[in-house]
């Protein structure tokens, strides 16, 4: 008995495609490159765009000298960018730390 060929037969997707979130974004930026990739009230951001900021952004870590293994706190609203920023910095390999973005500034400085 084969162990692929029951996934079909239960309706599950085919997972053998792309192995991480990040490689369905950029997979998804060369495939479907002008449809929505992130839909809110302010603006949507299409797949191709959402590559292109993430790389960015991941670029901007780097010359930050953040890299793998660094713990980086995430404070953001709701919104589109803030996926870019999850998105990454998991491409760099670092750390996600989530911070409730209703916290002050003044409550998140170390003492």
């Amino acid at each position: 008995m084969s162990t692929t060929s029951g996934i079909g037969e239960l309706g599950l997707p085919d997972v053998r495609g792309p192995q991480s979130i990040l490689d369905l974004v950029f997979h998804n930026g060369r495939r479907k490159g002008g449809a929505p990739a992130i839909v809110s009230a302010e603006r949507s951001i299409s797949y191709a765009e959402l590559s292109s900021l993430v790389l960015r952004t991941a670029h901007q870590l780097k010359l930050l000298e953040i890299g793998a293994g660094d713990v980086v706190g995430v404070a953001l609203g709701d919104h589109g960018y803030h996926v870019v920023s999850l998105l990454a910095i998991a491409a760099i390999g670092a750390i996600i730390l989530p911070i409730r973005s209703e916290e002050h500034t003044s409550e998140l400085q170390s003492p």
